[in-house]
């Protein structure tokens, strides 16, 4: 999340993971994800601004597995299942 966005946001600095592009059917599509969501929250547990971890994350969960997430969508967050 760019700094200037995160600012105006009131996020803390180094939190959260911009959603640039939504591939069409995926599972990220099918749980309503959308592009310039925030992810705040996975499985549970804090998001940081660390691309590589976040994508270690996603890739330890197992197929089919229901993973909740947190997500700041128009200023407002939101639960996505």
């Amino acid at each position: 999340v760019p700094a200037v966005a995160a600012d105006q946001l009131g996020l803390e600095p180094n939190v959260g993971i911009a959603i640039n592009f939504v591939t069409p059917g995926s599972p990220a599509e099918k749980a309503g994800l959308k592009v310039n969501d925030i992810i705040l929250e996975f499985a549970g547990k804090p998001v940081s601004d660390n691309t590589d971890e976040f994508a270690r994350r996603v890739l330890d969960v197992k197929a089919n597995e229901k993973v909740d997430l947190v997500v700041l969508r128009k200023g407002k967050k939101v639960d996505v299942k």
